[in-house]
């Protein structure tokens, strides 16, 4: 009789074992492979903005986006309205960054400062993860107070901005924590960023975006974020005066 030839109980065990620890290997990396991948992502939304907004100044005499409201009406409402030709607002994968935890950003924006802006996130027409930074759309360069003077919303040309390649334009504020939003005075220390807690998604005024690393902004001392500690890590309240960054 010819012996058929078996696995044993024991060497079934030995590579179901070896199986376990390989998995157990890989999986942490094919899950930063993943979240690396879903940044990516994100940084691609970006960069479809920053299409929106040149094509949107080359077609309006070099402006940047200003419909004449104010932080947070600007940013949150108008501008995906505002760039609704250059950006398909029918695709919401465009304006939501893919790691957002629960309500998006905007429609946190709106339960916070809605009420002071006579505005609801009902009237957000595609909620967005993504800022519009108040510089491009307003400005800073006046008396400050206690409590802050408003700043007045103000039209902005591409050419004012003296570093374009250093100065965020929009930045991504996606929250990995449902229902909890992360804000300017929040940095640098931000469990909420659904990215990660060093650094942000960015997109720059010369158009590229990228993921930069709190440790590679410029702190400046800005008497609006005060009431955190003083710095304002490059947030461009008032970009087109010396904050530039060198």
């Amino acid at each position: 009789m010819k012996l058929r030839r078996a696995f044993t109980l024991i060497e079934l065990l030995v590579v179901i074992a070896i199986i376990a620890i390989l998995a157990a290997l890989l999986l942490p990396a094919l899950s930063a492979a993943k979240k690396k991948a879903t940044s990516i992502n994100c940084i691609s939304n970006l960069k479809q903005f920053g299409i929106a907004q040149s094509l949107y100044a080359g077609d309006f005499e070099d402006f940047f986006p200003q419909s004449g409201d104010n932080f947070w009406v600007m940013p949150l409402i108008d501008l995906p309205n505002m760039l609704h030709p250059y950006l398909n607002t029918t695709n919401p994968a465009i304006f939501q960054c893919p790691l957002e935890k629960g309500t998006a950003f905007s429609v946190l924006e709106a339960q916070w400062f809605g009420p002071m802006n006579g505005k609801t996130a009902s009237d957000i027409t595609v909620p967005t993860s993504y800022d519009y930074y108040l510089a491009f759309y307003g400005s800073l360069d006046q008396p400050t107070g206690s409590p802050p003077v408003p700043a007045t919303p103000t039209r902005h040309r591409t050419t004012e901005v003296s570093f374009p390649s250093g100065k965020i334009l929009q930045a991504c504020y996606a929250s990995n924590i449902a229902g909890s939003r992360f804000f300017l005075g929040d940095l640098p220390a931000v469990p909420e960023n659904a990215h990660s807690p060093s650094g942000m998604n960015l997109l720059l005024a010369d158009g590229h975006a990228q993921f930069t690393s709190y440790n590679n902004f410029n702190p400046i001392v800005d008497p609006y974020l005060s009431y955190t500690d003083g710095h304002a890590y490059n947030y461009d309240w008032s970009p087109l005066t010396d904050q530039d960054v060198q």
